[in-house]
């Protein structure tokens, strides 16, 4: 018997590249775009990952030499295209440096081979392996392309074995060795889901593989992936509950609409976070995992954040979801709906406050929402209430009842505004309760204030003519002066 040789722990290239990491950071610093744009073109680097590279070069370009490295180390064959990359850009020393040669070449230890008893020769009649196909690159006809892209989320979610999905795809000739390297590394490093990521990304740079494809998912045993992509739809089990939440992002045109009135939309949702979220879900527009999503960021967080998280969700609820996030929004006559509505016909410097009406609707045969307004004040009426918080807080204590019941019947409040109110009122102390009317009031559309002051001269309260005065410029007028 031979003797046997010690297990190498690490191969060359790796070897080579871990114990000279320092060097290469400071000699190619200033060259790493350079180098990153040659290893992408002789197919070392892909798309995404010089991207990355470059832009984590533009911070820090020693970092994105750090992560040039960790790429190249996944394949012997990626560092042989880096050394001779180097040898071509005129790095010859470092070349010589860090192989230990004058040459590109780099040395691999030969092992000493074990005799083994007992093997079958294959019978020379034997006919041999055909080589497997040429790998395509290019790109994926449009109408294979838009059947992956168009279902690209729901194949991350269910290709739950990307790795072995990768073997049948690299036995079919669609894939190579480096392709199979890359998608293992990723799985190790940033798990499953970004692993069939790229493994999607690299299939649309295949060529004309869909049909291959589908093959592949058959043998691996996605049926309903497959049913997907081919019908449009897909297998559920029986006794399962059909969930009919709309997935995907909006069309572009609307997310640019949506993108833009984020800030809106934080503002005038936070007020009014249950009954928005109520009315989506309601709506089917989201479902039961945003609701807990959105309820999770507003205990942890605050109710602003719960108001960011549901506008995110919304974003990605279906590529025709906008105008269905309208005409919830109009179920419970929120300002938003106008907003958005004029946003998408063009009248982006519309007035706040104008245009809005009541709908009367029962929403999903469950509730039924009176004809009250939600959303902030107008800007600078809000100020002027802002302004005027302990003035109106003093004056409403003493008529707490009177003009709680007024603004109910002018619909500027609701029952559950009510009840808030006299919760506070009952649990503390009547100025608790005003202070709560007040902040209610606050949020109870754009052109809220002009409504208020109509309902206060109903009942002849000083607090009609003191705003109206506010708004008429007459800001330093002293509480209490009001005849």
């Amino acid at each position: 018997m031979t003797e046997c040789v010690k297990p190498v722990h690490l191969p060359n290239h790796l070897s080579i590249l871990t114990a000279h990491s320092g060097l290469l950071r400071t000699t190619l610093a200033d060259q790493i775009g350079i180098v990153a744009h040659k290893l992408h073109e002789r197919f070392a680097v892909h798309d995404y990952q010089l991207k990355k590279i470059l832009k984590t070069a533009t911070q820090k370009p020693e970092d994105g030499v750090s992560l040039l490295i960790s790429y190249i180390k996944g394949s012997q064959d990626h560092f042989d295209k880096f050394i001779q990359c180097l040898s071509d850009l005129g790095y010859t020393g470092l070349v010589q440096t860090i192989t230990g040669t004058g040459s590109a070449a780099v040395e691999i230890p030969e092992i000493v081979p074990r005799t083994i008893t007992n093997i079958t020769v294959p019978s020379p009649t034997t006919p041999p392996t055909p080589p497997k196909p040429q790998v395509q690159r290019r790109k994926m006809p449009s109408a294979s392309e838009r059947k992956i892209e168009s279902n690209f989320d729901y194949l991350v979610n269910n290709i739950r074995e990307p790795i072995q999905l990768c073997e049948i795809l690299y036995q079919k000739g669609v894939f190579n060795k480096t392709d199979i390297d890359t998608c293992r590394i990723i799985y190790e490093r940033e798990g499953r889901g970004n692993a069939t990521k790229i493994l999607l990304f690299t299939l649309l740079d295949r060529g004309d593989v869909y049909d291959i494809c589908i093959q592949c998912l058959k043998e691996c045993g996605y049926k309903s992936v497959v049913d997907r992509l081919e019908n449009g739809q897909f297998t559920r089990d029986i006794g399962r509950r059909i969930d009919w939440v709309m997935r995907g992002r909006m069309r572009i045109e609307d997310l640019r609409i949506w993108i833009r009135a984020t800030k809106y939309l934080f503002e005038q949702f936070t007020p009014d976070l249950d009954l928005i979220q109520d009315t989506m879900f309601h709506h089917h527009i989201i479902d039961e995992t945003d609701k807990q999503q959105i309820e999770k960021e507003r205990v942890c967080k605050s109710d602003r954040h719960g108001a960011i998280k549901l506008v995110e969700i919304l974003g990605y609820r279906g590529k025709n979801v906008l105008p269905r996030i309208i005409a919830a929004l109009e179920s419970i006559n929120h300002d938003a709906a106008t907003y958005l509505q004029d946003r998408i016909n063009g009248l982006t410097k519309r007035r706040w406050g104008m245009g809005s009406s009541y709908t009367g609707h029962v929403i999903g045969g469950f509730i039924q929402y009176d004809k009250v307004h939600r959303g902030k004040m107008e800007p600078c009426h809000y100020l002027i209430w802002k302004d005027e918080h302990e003035y109106l807080v003093e004056q409403f204590t003493l008529d707490l009842d009177l003009i709680k019941d007024t603004m109910y019947q002018h619909h500027i409040i609701d029952d559950k505004d009510k009840q808030q109110i006299e919760k506070e009122g009952t649990h503390t102390s009547d100025e608790n309760g005003a202070e709560k009317l007040v902040e209610i009031l606050g949020h109870r559309g754009q052109n809220a204030l002009p409504r208020i002051i109509e309902a206060l001269k109903t009942i002849n309260h000083d607090a009609s003519e003191h705003l109206q005065a506010r708004i008429n410029g007459s800001t330093k007028r002293k509480w209490g002066n009001v005849e």
